[in-house]
């Protein structure tokens, strides 16, 4: 039987050890916190859910920000990617967190600092990029592209909830 976490947003939730992604940096501003696992709610892939499995109410809509822009193509250290068990960036996919304001007008995307994921290690990092090209608020209205420039994510890092 899988192992069972309960979210504010998905109520209960089957997870599989293998789906779980260690930060071991934890987030910005959540550095204590260490395990998630990523919900695609609409089985679309193109809104990906971050669910902290230790804190219920933590979760973070996300995006490729390939989705967003054309021009991203983001340079890590070499400190970066060990820390990722990765030899280059091309074992990446990237995520950026989607910030929605109080009152639902305003989107925008954290360009800036994209959450990195090696799928075939399990690990994640937020990474702050060195280049004034991306924004921390990058508005989102309109501007969502399609997959054709996305990386796909593998399966068995993503949830699907029907």
């Amino acid at each position: 039987m899988s192992p069972v976490i309960q979210t504010e947003q998905f109520q209960k939730v089957p997870i599989e050890n293998k789906n779980v992604i260690v930060f071991p940096q934890g987030i910005m501003g959540l550095e204590g916190l260490h395990e998630f696992v990523l919900i695609d709610r609409s089985n679309k892939g193109y809104f990906l859910w971050l669910q902290s499995v230790e804190k219920s109410d933590i979760c973070f809509l996300t995006i490729d920000p390939k989705r967003v822009i054309d021009f991203f193509d983001p340079k890590l250290s070499r400190e970066d990617l060990d820390m990722l068990k990765a030899k280059s960036i091309n074992e990446l996919i990237f995520l950026s967190i989607v910030n929605v304001d109080d009152d639902n007008e305003s989107i925008s995307v954290n360009l800036k600092s994209p959450i990195a994921v090696n799928g075939n290690e399990q690990l994640g990092s937020q990474i702050v990029l060195n280049d004034d090209k991306y924004l921390i608020q990058y508005a989102l209205k309109g501007k969502i592209k399609s997959k054709k420039n996305s990386k796909s994510i593998d399966s068995s890092v993503v949830k699907t909830l029907n």
